[in-house]
């Protein structure tokens, strides 16, 4: 006959299996439970997290880095544009912007456009914090197809002109030998030659030619 103290032993063994049965389909319901959170965090970074916050977390592509790139370069382009008064500037400027929109034309429907047009504001504001992007500017970038580039070329090459013979008006009146006066007004009036030439059929073009025949008489003048 077994004793009260052996019966129990026995017992105990006899139950071993089931409690590690039983700890075994604890633990793998809590490994199921993890993996269904995992995978349900996962899918949620995709839906509910902002389009911008995933992108920002995605490596850029060749296309994307170009993109971005030359948004800034048409924004830096533009700015130099309203702001000389050198016209070999603006046009060679002028050939580069034209260059960039095109390229811009060819990208605008990709899927990435307007991520990648933010990045490159976002460039230019931190390479020039002192510059806001105008209006005009934002419509270029945001807009190429519909940004009208030989009228604002046209314009750009007339307002260079004629913040170059404002500050020359301004010298030549400080001159006092006659001949430095006659030299200066020469040269004016081959450069207005130039600027004729320059404007282009555009939606400013009857305005532009009359400001500048007025600056060429006021040359005349001189």
């Amino acid at each position: 006959m077994l004793k009260k103290k052996e019966i129990g032993c026995l017992l105990q063994l006899l139950s071993l299996p089931f409690i590690i049965g039983y700890q075994l389909i604890v633990y793998f319901i809590k490994f199921a439970i993890w993996v269904f959170r995992l995978f349900k965090n996962d899918n949620m970074v995709n839906y509910e997290k902002p389009y911008t916050q995933q992108r920002m977390r995605e490596p850029l592509n060749t296309t994307s880095l170009s993109i971005s790139g030359s948004i800034q370069q048409v924004l830096e382009t533009l700015e130099i544009m309203d702001n000389s008064k050198n016209i070999d500037v603006v046009t060679s400027r002028g050939k580069f912007l034209g260059e960039r929109l095109n390229f811009l034309k060819e990208v605008r429907l990709n899927s990435t456009y307007l991520f990648d047009l933010q990045r490159g504001v976002e460039n230019y504001k931190a390479l020039y914090y002192d510059k806001i992007p105008k209006e005009l500017h934002l419509f270029c970038i945001t807009q190429p197809h519909d940004f009208d580039l030989i009228d604002y070329y046209s314009q750009s090459v007339f307002m260079a002109y004629k913040r170059y013979t404002d500050m020359q008006f301004e010298q030549i009146a400080l001159l006092k030998r006659e001949g430095a006066k006659l030299k200066r007004k020469g040269k004016l009036l081959e450069l207005t030659d130039i600027v004729i030439g320059e404007v282009l059929p555009c939606v400013s073009y009857s305005k532009i030619h009359q400001e500048i025949r007025r600056i060429q008489a006021n040359i005349n003048a001189l």
